[in-house]
């Protein structure tokens, strides 16, 4: 294992969603993810797009806005490293619920939303599985 490869499940790993996980599936969801860097002021995802997956801050600073009806911009939320988002949007099928753009250079890995629902998936299936076996 390269240092590369270290470092994504490390932070998989503080991840609420993933902590659980064995280092087999949690290794699946590493390599899965796509790492992506971002220049201050790019915007990362807009509101009412389809959602591409769930993103975890490896480095920078991002903020989370909606655009009112007035047309000005109202900040939810800073977002650093280590923290996720989109979460709401991958599990619910729905279009991202807010655009959310880099206030500095930062670094984002992407858990592809198709990656996330096979996973749910094999948990499912593999407690049904343990579950009838135990019976």
């Amino acid at each position: 294992m390269n240092q590369g490869e270290a470092l994504p499940h490390n932070l998989f790993k503080a991840v609420s969603y993933f902590s659980g996980l064995d280092d087999a599936a949690l290794n699946l969801v590493a390599q899965s993810a796509i790492r992506r860097a971002y220049d201050a002021g790019q915007v990362v995802l807009i509101e009412g797009e389809p959602c591409a997956g769930l993103y975890i801050i490896e480095s920078g600073w991002l903020k989370v806005i909606k655009i009112g009806l007035d047309g000005r911009e109202q900040m939810l939320q800073m977002l650093a490293s280590g923290d996720i988002f989109n979460g709401i949007s991958v599990f619910t099928d729905s279009p991202n619920q807010a655009t959310v753009s880099a206030l500095e250079p930062s670094v984002l890995w992407l858990v592809p939303r198709a990656v996330l629902l096979k996973l749910i998936d094999f948990i499912r299936n593999s407690e049904n599985g343990i579950m009838m076996r135990g019976c």
